[in-house]
C-alpha cells in the first residue's frame, strides 16, 4: 500500500513537472540534436573540396596576417578577419582539416541558440518556435555548411546578432561619437562577414524613412562603404571576371527569375527533399511577415526588409550572387517564413492543442527517422564523396620517385600545394598546365615519348583530385590509353573522378 503511495506521489511530481515545463524541456531536445547533427559532421574524417583546398592554400603559403587584405590565390574571396583567425587557430593546433574548419563549427554551434532568440523575435507561439528550431536543426545545407572552411557559418551567425542588435539600437540621440563608433564596427563587421553590409543598407534606408531629420545616420556608411570600394577595387580584374561568370545564375534579372527561384529552393532542400511540400507556406509565410511588418510595425521586421532589399539590389547590379551557399544567411528567415503560417492561436483550446501536439509529434517522428538515415540516409555520403586529394597525396608521397615528373592542372594546383604542405611532401619537378594548355596535353606526352634519350625511365604522375573542376584534363586522360603510353590507374574515386596516373614512357 504504501509503494503504491510513492508511485502515486512520483507519477503525480513528474507528471506536473512535464505539464510545467513541457515547452522548456523540448526546445532544449531540439537545440540538443540540432548541436550533435553538426558535431556528427565535424568529425566525419572528409577530405578538402576545391574551394577548401584553394582557401587552406592561402593560408598555408603565406606568413603574418598582411596576405589576408590583399588578393588572394586560386580564384578565392575571403573575408580578411575570418582569415587571420584561421591563421591563428591553424598556427596553435596544426594545419588538419579539422583545425580550419573549427572557426565555421564553432560558429554554427553558436548559431543554434541564436536562431532560437530570434525565433522568438519574430514568432509569438510556442508551437511556430518549436516547428522553426526543428526545422534550423535538420536542414541539410546548414549542417553540411557548418562546418566547411569557407565563411557561410559565421555569415549566418553574425548576420542574426547583428540583426537582433540593431532592433536594439537607439538613435534619436545620435552623436558624432556614436556615429564614428558604428563606422567602426559596420568595418570590422564587413571585414569578417560581408552579408553585414546589407544590414547597414536596412538599418540607414529604416531611419531615413522613419525620420528624414535622422540624415546625420547616412555618415555612418562612410567607413564601410570605403572598406567596401577599396575591397573591390583591389581584387584582380581576372578574379572578377571568373566570379561573374561562375555565379551568373546568381545575379537577378526579369528573365531568369524562375530559375533563379527554382534553384535557390532546391537548395534550400538539398538532401531533404521529402520536406518540398512545405514550398508553397515559404510563399505565404513572407506575406504574413511582410503584412506583419506593416500592421505591427516592427523596427526589426523592416530592417531585415530594407536588408532584403540591399540584397536583391546588389545581385541585380551584378555586386553580389544570391544564390545557394551565397545566400545561406537568409536561410534562418526562410524558417521564420515557413513557420509563420502556424504562427496563430485557434479561439478553440482544444483545437489549438491538437495544432501543437500534431507538430510536435511530427517533429519528434522526423527527428527520429532523420537521427536513423532512414531519411536522408546519404547524408553523410554525399559530405564524404566531395573528394579525395588527401587519399590520392598519400599514394604520391609513398610511390613518387626523385626524378619522377608531377603534372597537375592550374585549378587542381590548391589540393597540391595545400596537401603537399600538410603531408610534408618534396616534389622539385612539378609541372602545372594553365587551362588552354590542358588540350595540348596528350601532345606534351606524346612528345615526351618520342624522345627517347631524355625521356629514358621517367614516370609523369598525373594529379586529378576533382575532376569536375576541369573537364579538358578528364578527356586528355582518356585521349592518353589510344596512344601508345603505358598508363597506371593508381587510384579511382568514381563519385567525383579523382584521378591519379602513373604514365611509364
Amino acid at each position: 500500500m504504501e509503494c503504491r503511495k510513492v508511485l502515486n506521489i512520483i507519477k503525480n511530481t513528474v507528471g506536473a513537472f512535464l505539464i510545467k515545463y513541457w515547452y522548456f524541456i523540448l526546445i532544449c531536445f531540439i537545440l540538443l540534436l540540432s548541436a550533435a547533427f553538426r558535431i556528427e559532421v565535424y568529425f566525419l574524417d572528409r577530405q578538402f573540396w576545391p574551394d577548401e583546398a584553394a582557401l587552406a592554400a592561402n593560408v598555408v603559403d603565406n606568413n603574418g596576417f598582411l596576405w589576408a587584405f590583399l588578393p588572394l590565390n586560386y580564384f578565392q574571396i575571403a573575408p580578411p578577419l575570418f582569415l587571420i583567425i584561421t591563421k591563428i587557430i591553424t598556427s596553435f593546433f596544426g594545419a588538419s582539416e579539422m583545425a580550419f574548419r573549427f572557426l565555421p563549427f564553432l560558429a554554427s554551434l553558436i548559431s543554434i541558440p541564436v536562431f532560437y532568440m530570434l525565433s522568438k523575435k519574430f514568432l509569438n507561439t510556442k508551437h511556430a518556435i518549436i516547428f522553426a528550431n526543428f526545422l534550423y536543426a535538420i536542414n541539410f545545407a546548414l549542417i553540411r555548411y557548418s562546418s566547411e572552411f569557407k565563411q557561410y557559418s559565421a555569415d549566418i551567425l553574425i548576420f542574426m546578432l547583428v540583426l537582433l542588435w540593431l532592433s536594439k539600437l537607439d538613435v534619436k540621440d545620435l552623436t558624432m561619437q556614436s556615429i564614428l563608433v558604428l563606422n567602426i564596427v559596420f568595418s570590422l563587421l564587413f571585414f569578417i562577414s560581408q552579408p553585414t553590409v546589407f544590414l547597414l543598407f536596412g538599418l540607414i534606408a529604416f531611419t531615413l524613412l522613419k525620420n528624414i531629420k535622422h540624415y546625420k545616420f547616412c555618415l555612418i556608411g562612410i567607413l564601410p562603404l570605403a572598406a567596401v570600394i577599396l575591397y573591390k577595387i583591389q581584387m584582380p580584374s581576372n578574379v572578377t571576371a571568373y566570379m561573374q561568370q561562375y555565379w551568373a545564375d546568381g545575379f537577378i534579372s526579369f528573365c531568369t527569375i524562375r530559375q533563379f527561384l527554382t534553384e535557390n529552393l532546391n537548395f534550400f532542400f538539398y538532401g531533404i527533399k521529402c520536406l518540398k511540400f512545405l514550398i508553397p507556406f515559404i510563399f505565404i509565410g513572407f506575406l504574413i511577415f511582410l503584412y506583419k511588418t506593416y500592421k505591427m510595425d516592427a523596427k526589426v521586421n523592416k530592417i531585415f526588409i530594407f536588408s532584403l532589399f540591399g540584397v536583391v539590389l546588389a545581385s541585380a547590379l551584378h555586386l553580389y550572387p544570391a544564390l545557394n551557399r551565397m545566400i545561406l544567411f537568409l536561410f534562418p528567415f526562410v524558417i521564420i517564413f515557413i513557420s509563420s503560417v502556424f504562427d496563430f492561436k485557434m479561439k478553440n483550446v482544444h483545437f489549438d492543442k491538437a495544432l501543437t501536439i500534431f507538430i510536435i509529434v511530427f517533429s519528434l517522428l522526423f527527428f527520429i527517422l532523420f537521427d536513423a538515415k532512414i531519411i536522408c540516409k546519404n547524408r553523410n555520403n554525399i559530405i564524404l564523396d566531395c573528394c579525395r586529394g588527401r587519399d590520392l597525396a598519400i599514394i604520391l608521397k609513398e610511390n613518387f620517385n626523385k626524378d619522377d615528373i608531377l603534372i597537375i592542372s592550374k585549378f587542381n594546383e590548391c589540393f597540391y600545394r595545400y596537401y603537399a604542405f600538410l603531408l610534408n611532401i618534396n616534389i622539385d619537378n612539378v609541372i602545372i598546365l594553365n587551362p588552354p594548355e590542358n588540350r595540348k596535353f596528350v601532345e606534351f606526352l606524346t612528345a615526351q615519348n618520342e624522345d627517347k634519350a631524355e625521356s629514358d625511365d621517367k614516370n609523369y604522375w598525373i594529379f586529378i583530385p576533382c575532376d569536375f573542376m576541369d573537364a579538358p584534363i578528364s578527356k586528355a586522360v582518356q585521349d592518353i590509353k589510344k596512344t601508345n603510353v603505358v598508363t597506371v590507374l593508381y587510384s579511382l574515386h568514381p563519385a567525383q573522378n579523382s584521378y591519379l596516373y602513373k604514365v611509364k614512357i
